[in-house]
């Protein structure tokens, strides 16, 4: 909702485009003006204050960022006015269901997406909205997403070219941040030119692209294929990728906006392919990892005593004093605790020792009156896991 005193100008900038438009005259005597973007981008008003049909050749226009209008379309004047938004072009939503708890609630997957990497980018890459946008200055370099893509099944992720030059694909971790995306062989980049490149040489051609043009990438770990899509048309395939990679863009003077899946697609995934996002990625073996190792401090006593480990028994115990120059005691539950059940990581000698930890109950662990627990001290801690696990190592053989 706004007003406007027209002269001679020729825009009204509404920051949107706009799907409704409703105007009116406030110092003259002209009708109700309501144009709507179903009907003829604007250029056939209907009149609110009479019943007559539709005008024509008014000659206004909806753009990205507002409405213009030829040259005497309107008289002088001061006009209110009311304009609501259409859907906006998906690069532009700012409100991402982007979130660190995963959740499937049947309509919508949402979780933690990938985004640019602000860790892992060329030295001449400005990043900004969520990390989703990407500039390049006129110096070569390749910048990472956040999240790789994950050991077995389907990823895709677009981005919507914003400049002439662009370059947008996958790379090893270890590809040059300070060389384009395929420039060597840890990279593969779809260039403008509709090669796309690895190793500095063409590796499959498709169609050129531009400013405006949405790259499709669609990653296959089972398959070990990646697929490059300009505005939902195939262009290159290519097959036998192996190990880890990562959605990546870089070349001078390059810029675009990516999409995850933090909103919706431009185009309709192929099938099976899913966004890069925690909720469609594996479980980790381990989700937290305070549940299978963790360092925790305490002052011990000349006379013993205990300590506790957080959230599991340990099976493996590291122990070192702080502050003075004491061995490094290194227990564990397979050759138990007590006396003459340690050994040190600054020496040579099998097990020995006595009064060092002594007992491991639930996650409380008991250590003995040995100097080498006196005073400041750091242990780590390891649980070894639940299950046994059968090894023959010629005449080894353990359970």
């Amino acid at each position: 909702f706004g007003s406007f005193t027209h002269a001679s100008t020729t825009s009204l900038n509404l920051g949107f485009k706009p799907k409704f438009f409703l105007i009116k005259q406030t110092d003259g005597t002209t009708p109700w003006y309501l144009f709507d973007a179903e009907r003829d981008s604007f250029d056939d008003p209907l009149f609110p204050n009479t019943n007559v049909a539709e005008a024509s050749g008014f000659a206004f226009t909806a753009n990205d960022s507002g409405i213009s209008w030829v040259s005497g379309s309107l008289n002088a004047g001061t006009y209110i006015y009311a304009a609501f938004a259409g859907t906006p072009p998906g690069e532009i939503i700012d409100s991402l269901i982007d979130t660190p708890t995963n959740y499937d609630d049947g309509t919508n997957v949402g979780g933690n997406y990938a985004t640019l990497n602000p860790l892992q980018k060329s030295s001449g890459s400005t990043l900004s909205n969520g990390n989703l946008d990407i500039l390049m200055s006129s110096a070569q370099g390749t910048t990472f997403a956040t999240m790789a893509f994950p050991a077995s099944g389907k990823y895709y992720f677009e981005c919507t070219a914003t400049a002439s030059q662009c370059d947008i694909g996958i790379a090893k971790a270890g590809a040059s941040l300070s060389e384009y995306l395929g420039n060597n062989a840890s990279g593969y980049g779809y260039y403008v030119d509709g090669n796309v490149y690895h190793a500095n040489s063409s590796a499959g051609s498709g169609a050129s692209y531009g400013s405006g043009d949405i790259i499709g990438v669609a990653f296959d770990a089972d398959a070990g294929t990646c697929k490059w899509y300009k505005n939902n048309v195939l262009q290159v395939t290519i097959s036998s990728l192996s190990g880890e990679w990562f959605p990546a863009f870089g070349a001078g003077s390059a810029a675009g906006i990516f999409n995850f899946g933090q909103r919706p697609f431009s185009y309709t995934p192929p099938t099976g392919f899913l966004s890069l996002c925690t909720t469609n990625t594996p479980e980790p073996t381990i989700a937290d990892g305070s549940t299978a190792f963790d360092a925790v401090t305490y002052t011990g006593s000349a006379s013993g005593g205990t300590f506790n480990i957080p959230n599991f028994s340990p099976d493996f115990i590291w122990s070192k004093n702080r502050a003075s120059t004491t061995n490094h005691i290194l227990q564990d539950a397979v050759r138990g605790y007590g006396d003459n059940k340690s050994m040190y990581s600054n020496l040579t000698l099998g097990d020995s020792g006595t009064n060092n930890i002594m007992s491991v109950s639930g996650n409380t662990v008991t250590y003995g009156t040995n100097t080498n627990f006196l005073g400041s001290m750091v242990t780590w801690a390891w649980d070894a896991g639940s299950s046994n696990t059968s090894i023959s190592a010629g005449s080894l053989n353990s359970s």
